[in-house]
């Protein structure tokens, strides 16, 4: 066999090995779906967001009154826009979890 070929094989066989041992450590801490949004108003800012993650809370403003805004449809699918400006950041409610 040509020495590239065995190099070809060895790569192939290094991949599939790693791919192998690839562990999922469970749920998401943080989930956020723009769609669990939809009985907001179009255009208006976000009050609470759920964190339907393992985490828990909602993300509130940083600032009472501003925060991201919840839009209908961007390029057909519910989306958060964000103004890029403290006034638009989304703070959790919940306090982080110690390492065991």
């Amino acid at each position: 066999m040509k020495e590239w070929m065995r190099v070809v094989a060895v790569l192939i066989g290094s991949t599939w090995a790693a791919l192998a041992q690839l562990e999922v450590a469970g749920g998401l801490l943080v989930d956020m779906d723009a769609a669990s949004l939809s009985a907001w108003t179009p255009n208006t800012a976000v009050s609470a967001w759920s964190n339907a993650g393992s985490l828990g809370g909602n993300f509130v403003p940083a600032v009472a009154g501003a925060g991201a805004v919840y839009q209908a449809s961007v390029s057909g699918v519910p989306a958060v826009t964000f103004a890029a400006s403290a006034n638009s950041i989304l703070t959790n409610t919940v306090a982080p979890r110690p390492r065991c």
